[in-house]
C-alpha cells in the first residue's frame, strides 16, 4: 500500500525578486499539478509577511515525490534558489504522510 507524502515549505522572498520568484513559481505549480504522482501543489502568501511563502504538495507516494525533484520546472526553482541564497537560508521543510 502507498502512503501519500505531504510536503510544507516555507520561504521569504527578497521584495526584489518578487517578480521573478513569481514567474519561476507560475511554472512550477502549473507543471508539478500535471505530474502523475503529484496530487495537489498550491503556493500561499503569508497574510502578515508579503514576501512570505508556503508551498503545500501532495504526492502519491515517496517515488512520486523524489521523481519531482529530477523535473524541469523543480529544477528551475532550485536554480533561482541557488542564485538568491538568502532564500534558502530561510527555507524550512516539514514532511507528513496521510492519516485521513
Amino acid at each position: 500500500m502507498s502512503i501519500g507524502v505531504a510536503v510544507y515549505v516555507t520561504v521569504t522572498i527578497p521584495e526584489d525578486k518578487m517578480d521573478e520568484f513569481l514567474k519561476v513559481m507560475k511554472v512550477d505549480v502549473e507543471e508539478s499539478r500535471k505530474e502523475e504522482g503529484c496530487t495537489r501543489f498550491d503556493l500561499l502568501q503569508d497574510t502578515e509577511n508579503k514576501l512570505k511563502f508556503h508551498f503545500y504538495e501532495i504526492y502519491k507516494d515517496a517515488d512520486a515525490a523524489a521523481l519531482h525533484k529530477t523535473l524541469p520546472h523543480y529544477l528551475a526553482w532550485a536554480e533561482f534558489k541557488k542564485a538568491n541564497p538568502s532564500i534558502g537560508e530561510t527555507q524550512t521543510v516539514e514532511k507528513s504522510v496521510h492519516v485521513f
